[in-house]
């Protein structure tokens, strides 16, 4: 693996080490020579190459200057999305922790759960505003009946505009 890395340093150094004019490494190779050069399977060179990450030459070989460059980019590349994806999973994980303790601890509650008391709690206003004429027409026997219906109206159409809907 050190033999690889110091070919791949030295072909990527300076001009004065340049492994291609001494013919240390060849400047076209095959899949086959690049997946050994890079310590992959051929597979992944042509998986690669499908992928347009190592251009081919005409003749079915790869630069090995540029494949090694691009190699190189790609592999940065995808460390540094492998990274990212990490840390996002590792937040959404303590995330969801903080949030079943939160639940365990009684300091959120599950929202279908507020949903249902919220509900409950507006049906049984509804219900009181609704019986306020009628409270009303036996505490103050002095109203007429038009009084009472007037009044039962004005709350309806303030209960049907808060809601949306009609209420008759």
């Amino acid at each position: 693996m050190r033999n690889r890395r110091a070919e791949i340093l030295e072909l990527a150094g300076e001009p004065e080490n340049d492994n291609f004019r001494s013919g240390a490494i060849a400047e076209e190779l095959s899949a086959a020579e690049l997946a050994k050069l890079f310590g992959v399977v051929e597979r992944t060179i042509h998986t690669l190459a499908t992928k347009h990450v190592l251009p081919r030459n005409d003749a079915g070989k790869f630069d090995t200057r540029d494949s090694i460059r691009r190699y190189v980019e790609f592999s940065r590349k995808r460390d540094s999305e492998l990274e990212t994806a990490k840390v996002r999973l590792a937040t959404e994980q303590a995330d969801k922790i903080e949030l079943q303790n939160a639940l365990a601890r009684r300091e959120m509650l599950p929202a279908a759960d507020v949903q249902r008391e919220w509900e409950s709690v507006l049906r049984d206003l509804r219900a009181s505003l609704l019986a306020v004429s009628s409270r009303i027409g036996t505490r103050l026997p002095g109203l007429t009946v038009h009084d009472i219906a007037e009044i039962d109206a004005e709350i309806r159409a303030t209960l049907e505009t808060l809601a949306g809907e009609d209420l008759s």
